[in-house]
């Protein structure tokens, strides 16, 4: 629906008293142009208002009216007064909008509005949200990308081998740890279950592997000293009455080993998992369809709704560089920092390592393009909001609150009531919260009922 604006002759003339007339005009061909009155606060409907209007003092009234001409329907924005924040006329207006907005509501005549919207229509049309261009059509919705990710050979980690791997003194070896590891998945056949660590005598890897199955299972970490054989026993027992995916504490594609680097920060991220289930397959498969999007991706902390995510990120950008002269990046927004840094290694090592990237990007870009290209994509949501407000100035860091701030007035206010503190514990209505602001599902939370 395109948005004109309607003037009130009051409320020019009150944007004169109070010199607001270059404001007012800024903010009509604003909501004119952008088809938005998102930076307006809402009120009982049909009213809105601008705050700091002008400057911290200033209110405009507005209200909304649909119109039909010639078939096509207008979101008229009315634009009735323009108040002081000490006004008692805005005191009035604001404890009870509903008796005492109706009199700005008069100062427009639905005769007179048709006439002047129609009169605005004929001069200069509304602007037009620019329909999709071919290239951005053929982006969006057309790939050439083959997921075939069920055959994918895959590496899987233990507890006690994710717990080892960020200990003394293996932290300080992952290099050659990396290359034993490449060496045993290249094997066409491995007749050992403990292998030794170059420059770390004493001290082995311990594993299973399978080749038909396209597996390795990284066990542990131990010095020669421990029991390795008693070790191993231990897990082929739970091996053999457990699925494999099930004993593991994380799991990712055999190809990111390609590059050490990209190997060396999923080691150093204990949460980190990158294998896909077949469920999630089938959703990376989708976005091959006529109408992909809006895609939703839904499920439980730690189900893969990232790492799905990530692959079609990487799909994206990877078809984004056949585009580039045509099209803006694509982008992939997180709300913090070290979810950022994840997102953008795994991202990385898609591209550079998996053969349904890398094929494809190797002669467009070199590695340090690719980083710089990659840094203008990957953003920090809040940060990113922050850049372009007319004036970050005003959204002062020591009121943003974040978990840990919430957690703490919460417990400022309620932790003598008994009754907020049983039905409504500080992290459970954090959660609620986040619900609304990053669509995360109750069930996230919320313990099942034993």
């Amino acid at each position: 629906m395109d948005y004109i604006v309607y003037i009130a002759d009051e409320c020019i003339k009150e944007a004169r008293e109070h010199d607001y007339i270059d404001a007012l005009e800024k903010l009509a061909w604003d909501v004119e142009h952008k088809h938005n009155v998102a930076n307006f606060d809402q009120f009982p409907a049909p009213f809105f208002v601008k705050k700091k209007f002008g400057n911290k003092r200033g209110r405009l009234i507005a209200a909304q009216e649909n119109i039909t001409i010639n078939g096509n329907d207008y979101a008229v924005i009315k634009f009735l007064a323009v108040l002081l924040k000490a006004d008692k006329e805005y005191d009035d207006f604001q404890n009870n909008t509903k008796d005492n907005g109706f009199k700005y509501l008069k100062r427009t005549d639905s005769t007179e509005l048709i006439a002047v919207v129609k009169e605005k229509i004929a001069k200069e049309p509304p602007t037009k949200k620019q329909s999709l261009s071919d290239e951005e059509k053929s982006f969006l919705y057309s790939s050439n990308t083959n997921y075939s990710l069920e055959n994918e050979s895959l590496i899987y980690e233990s507890e006690d081998w994710i717990k080892a791997i960020n200990s003394k003194p293996y932290i300080n070896y992952l290099s050659p740890i990396c290359n034993v590891i490449s060496n045993i998945s290249n094997k066409g056949s491995v007749d050992t279950h403990s292998i030794n660590i170059e420059n770390l005598p004493n001290h082995n890897i311990i594993f299973f592997v399978d080749h038909e199955k396209k597996y390795l299972f990284l066990i542990g970490l131990c010095s020669t000293a421990e029991n390795n054989e008693n070790i191993f026993e231990q897990w082929e027992k739970k091996q053999e009455s457990t699925d494999i995916a099930r004993l593991a504490r994380r799991s990712y594609p055999y190809y990111l080993l390609a590059d050490p680097d990209i190997w060396f920060e999923i080691e150093k991220d204990p949460q980190s998992n990158f294998a896909l289930s077949g469920e999630e397959i089938n959703v990376l498969k989708s976005i091959s369809g006529k109408n992909p999007f809006p895609l939703f991706i839904n499920g439980r902390a730690g189900s893969g709704k990232s790492t799905i995510l990530q692959y079609i990120f990487a799909e994206y950008f990877s078809r984004y560089l056949s585009y580039q002269d045509d099209l803006s990046p694509p982008v992939y927004f997180t709300y913090n920092s070290e979810l950022l840094k994840q997102a953008k290694i795994f991202v990385t090592g898609l591209l550079k390592t998996n053969s349904n990237f890398a094929e494809s990007i190797q002669d467009k870009v070199g590695d340090d393009d690719l980083g710089q290209k990659l840094d203008v994509s990957f953003n920090e949501l809040r940060k990113c909001l922050l850049s372009i407000v007319d004036n970050e100035a005003v959204f002062l860091q020591d009121k943003y609150v974040n978990y840990s701030t919430f957690i703490r007035l919460w417990n400022e206010k309620f932790r003598a009531d008994k009754t907020a503190q049983k039905e409504y514990p500080a992290d459970i209505s954090w959660h609620v919260i986040r619900t609304y602001i990053e669509g995360i599902s109750p069930e996230d939370y919320l313990e099942p009922e034993e």
